[in-house]
């Protein structure tokens, strides 16, 4: 498996300047992410943070749109990776 470390900053720049949106994850201001169009699920990169502390400020500011996954008001959050799982299939129906 090969793994590469870089700094997450740099990466965004460089996929913005190839025209690839840039979603973050975000319970405040977010976008439901079933209402996104088929064009805006073809391509993009996604970024996910962690359920305790979710995605830096920095980071969002430099993100093109948040997306959000509706809850039961009972659930307080969910797990990074069934969150993953739960934007990719989103994500991939178009």
């Amino acid at each position: 498996m090969n793994i590469v470390s870089r700094n997450l900053e740099t990466i965004i720049q460089e996929l913005k300047s190839e025209n690839i949106p840039i979603y973050g994850t975000s319970v405040e201001g977010g976008k439901v992410v079933s209402f996104l169009t088929p064009e805006e699920k073809e391509r993009y990169a996604l970024i996910m943070g962690n359920e305790g502390n979710g995605v830096s400020k920095e980071v969002l500011s430099l993100c093109d749109k948040y997306l959000y996954i509706p809850m039961n008001e009972e659930v307080e959050s969910l797990n990074v990776a069934i969150a993953t799982s739960i934007l990719l299939y989103e994500l991939n129906c178009k």
